[in-house]
């Protein structure tokens, strides 16, 4: 599935897109940032960072939602330094547990220009043949900057968990 994530408030100078595509056993998350990327506050993928940190919303950082048909829904943040949380919720915003003990996310990154690609490779516990609905989001923190982009923005404040800006996936 492709897809062009809007920024909360317009105009920003970057535009994010790209395409996911979930199988049995991975999910497969690629994006394409464009704008003045140089100022984007981040760093490269290091090993010794790959630990599950909480709270990267703070900072730049993409997330990913799956929703099941009974409200339940799963949450992974991944920074691009390679720092990964993910979280369980029972239904909105009500949280059930994080999950440290999964595999942690595989990330490529590849600067051409003025653009970052980025290819995440997600290889989740979780059922995602239960899942019938995806979010996807990202904070852009640049500066004292901070921007917000989704799917959609149904509410009057960024709001990845509202799963109206989720779509189906089925």
């Amino acid at each position: 599935m492709k897809f062009d994530l809007q920024a909360f408030h317009t105009p920003s100078q970057f535009r994010v897109g790209g395409a996911v595509e979930l199988q049995d056993s991975e999910c497969l998350l690629n994006l394409d940032i464009r704008g003045p990327v140089a100022t984007l506050d981040w760093e490269r993928p290091d090993d010794r960072r790959q630990a599950f940190i909480t709270d990267l919303w703070r900072g730049t950082c993409f997330e990913l939602f799956f929703q099941a048909e009974d409200g339940r829904y799963w949450e992974w943040n991944i920074a691009p330094h390679g720092a990964w949380a993910c979280f369980s919720f029972s239904s909105y915003r009500t949280k059930t547990g994080d999950l440290r003990d999964i595999e942690h996310p595989r990330l490529q990154i590849q600067k051409v220009r003025d653009r970052w690609q980025i290819a995440i490779k997600l290889c989740p516990t979780l059922p995602v043949k239960l899942c019938h609905r995806l979010g996807i989001s990202s904070v852009l923190r640049h500066g004292t900057t901070t921007e917000y982009f989704a799917l959609s923005h149904p509410s009057s404040q960024p709001d990845f968990h509202d799963p109206r800006s989720f779509v189906n996936l089925f």
